[in-house]
């Protein structure tokens, strides 16, 4: 019986990560495959973003975990402004320092991705990077797997420390990973105070708008 339950647990949390990189995974091979020559690599992240959306908010839905009675609350506000302005100050100075004096080592997968989120137009490169891929990655990442492991192990230490250690992993790079790794803490943080999902969503996008307003205008 013990077995099976710690199985079940791990099941819900490795469930919506196999969901989520199989289909974004399959989604940009096909999409670069019939469409990539015409509209770009970013266009199609942004699509699989889009479509991978879909089951990722369903499980979202239906996951175990604690939500916010209210979405938005008065005696919250200045909190939760004051943590999505920290996420900000974090991953914007994270980001200058990684790419202005180049602090950590150098990595292929790291360029390989950047030049990636960073191709295309302006409306693309903001439609990616600040709306499609932070919902996807604050559902799966701080609202499931945060959200989750919250409730089965009843510390949001250990909830924030797995779902950012996971955030950076899936990166797949060195530079992301740790990047990711330091965000993703505060990300889980501003998330599991008050649970509500809106607010990482807010501080992810508004940071990468910084990020991709820097390295477009500068």
């Amino acid at each position: 019986m013990n077995r099976k339950f710690h199985i079940n647990r791990l099941f819900q949390i490795l469930y919506p990560l196999l969901v989520y990189f199989s289909i974004y995974q399959a989604m940009d091979f096909l999409f670069l495959l019939l469409i990539g020559s015409i509209v770009g690599p970013l266009t199609c992240l942004m699509l699989s973003a889009a479509v991978t959306l879909i089951p990722i908010y369903h499980i979202y839905r239906q996951a175990p975990i604690v939500k916010a009675e209210k979405w938005f609350c008065k005696e919250d506000l200045l909190t939760d402004i004051l943590g999505i302005f920290f996420v900000i100050f974090l991953g914007v100075g994270l980001n200058v320092l990684v790419s202005t004096f180049s602090l950590l080592p150098e990595s292929a997968g790291y360029e390989n991705a950047t030049k990636v989120l960073y191709s295309g137009g302006i409306v693309v490169k903001i439609l990616c990077n600040v709306i499609f891929v932070p919902i996807l990655e604050e559902l799966l990442y701080r609202g499931i797997i945060a959200g989750q492991l919250e409730v089965i192990y009843k510390n949001k230490n250990i909830a924030i420390i797995v779902s950012a250690v996971l955030f950076g992993i899936l990166h797949f790079n060195v530079v992301q990973f740790i990047y990711a790794c330091i965000c993703g803490f505060a990300l889980a943080y501003i998330y599991l105070r008050n649970h509500k999902i809106w607010v990482p969503i807010a501080a992810h996008g508004l940071t990468n708008f910084i990020v991709v307003m820097y390295t477009t205008f500068n």
